[in-house]
């Protein structure tokens, strides 16, 4: 069984794991890749960080304080990096998302 936490924010938690899903499971669905096989494309590495920056846009456009996707990348940082483009901020978001590999 995983780790149980609590959380005195369970929107932004709740909005963490629909960016994490979007990110995931509907471009894993679509391209019959795996998820570390999605995160070692460039390409769907773009789609996948725009589709969760989309998703912290909304949430907090409902005024939602969006939790770091998978506990450890924070919303600003994929924010950023959709806005700079930036091969740095896509390289450590891999890297952050694959556990370094």
């Amino acid at each position: 069984m995983g780790d149980v936490r609590v959380t005195r924010n369970i929107w932004g938690e709740l909005w963490s794991k629909l960016c994490l899903n979007a990110m995931s499971n509907a471009t894993c669905g679509l391209t019959g890749m795996t998820p570390r096989e999605l995160w070692m494309t460039p390409s769907a590495v773009t789609l996948e960080i725009g589709l969760a920056a989309e998703g912290i846009r909304v949430a907090e456009a409902r005024e939602v304080h969006v939790e770091p996707v998978l506990g450890r990348i924070s919303p600003s940082s994929i924010k950023a990096c959709v806005r700079r483009r930036c091969r740095s901020h896509v390289i450590s978001l891999r890297s952050d998302s694959t556990g370094g590999l």
